[in-house]
């Protein structure tokens, strides 16, 4: 088996982790616009984009990797604090960001280019 043909293996399984995650942290995310505390919803998103950060870019996904790493950091700074308060809007629009970028990958992983999503 080539390298290639092993990341790509492992590319496909993290695809479809994503595809399992993603609905989790979209709902995680539509919780911090309701009052109270969300310092464990927030810790839950630190530790997935922790995990991607960790591996997108190997596997291809160089903009989630970024994305991932710059909110991992951000959301770990935030969470430092003594006493964290509301998500800052620019961590909003990260995470935003990070999550629009997972879906893109799930959804063009799912049809790649010139498959058809219309059963024949």
């Amino acid at each position: 088996m080539s390298i290639q043909s092993a990341l790509a293996g492992i590319r496909m399984r993290c695809v479809a982790q994503m595809a399992q995650t993603l609905p989790r942290l979209l709902e995680l995310r539509a919780a911090l616009d309701q009052p109270g505390d969300s310092r464990a919803h927030l810790d839950e998103i630190r530790f997935a984009a922790h995990k991607s950060a960790g591996v997108a870019e190997t596997l291809g996904f160089r903009r989630l990797g970024k994305l991932a790493q710059t909110l991992d950091q951000g959301l770990s700074d935030h969470l430092g604090r003594a006493t964290p308060g509301p998500m800052p809007l620019t961590l909003a629009f990260l995470l935003d960001e990070y999550l629009s970028e997972m879906a893109a990958i799930v959804a063009a992983e799912a049809c790649p280019s010139g498959a058809s999503q219309d059963p024949v």
